[in-house]
């Protein structure tokens, strides 16, 4: 995506397109707002399952902070992630990466941090 080109979002909650991430965009579909908070877009759906929102919770009651657990639990996916599959397809010339469905979004991250000039768009859910 070049400089000119804006990005176009589809409504998490209706499904419909609410236009490019300019100002706050409006979705004519269901009426939500979208705003860009100290430069990044909240594109979460405005209900999410149970799981979804109680997931810290879940940590806590283990005992562990939660980044010590996730830590742990992710740590050999994030290794692997970085060292083999990342670098098959991100290098210096990458300008775009779009992570779906990616939870804690560990890949688009690790993205950012091999290209900082790329644009770089996750989706949690």
């Amino acid at each position: 995506m070049d400089s000119a080109e804006l990005a176009h979002l589809r409504c998490p909650d209706c499904g419909k397109e609410v236009g490019p991430l300019v100002g706050e965009p409006l979705c004519q579909g269901c009426g939500r707002r979208f705003a860009r908070v100290d430069g990044v877009w909240d594109l979460l759906p405005a209900s999410r399952d149970a799981v979804k929102i109680n997931e810290d919770q879940v940590h806590v009651e283990t005992g562990l902070p939660t980044w010590r657990r996730l830590f742990m639990h992710k740590r050999y996916w994030i290794e692997w992630c970085d060292a083999d599959w990342l670098p098959t397809i991100v290098d210096r010339r990458t300008r775009n990466f779009l992570e779906i469905g990616g939870g804690l979004c560990y890949a688009s991250a690790l993205a950012k941090a091999k290209v900082p000039d790329a644009h770089v768009v996750a989706t949690a859910v």
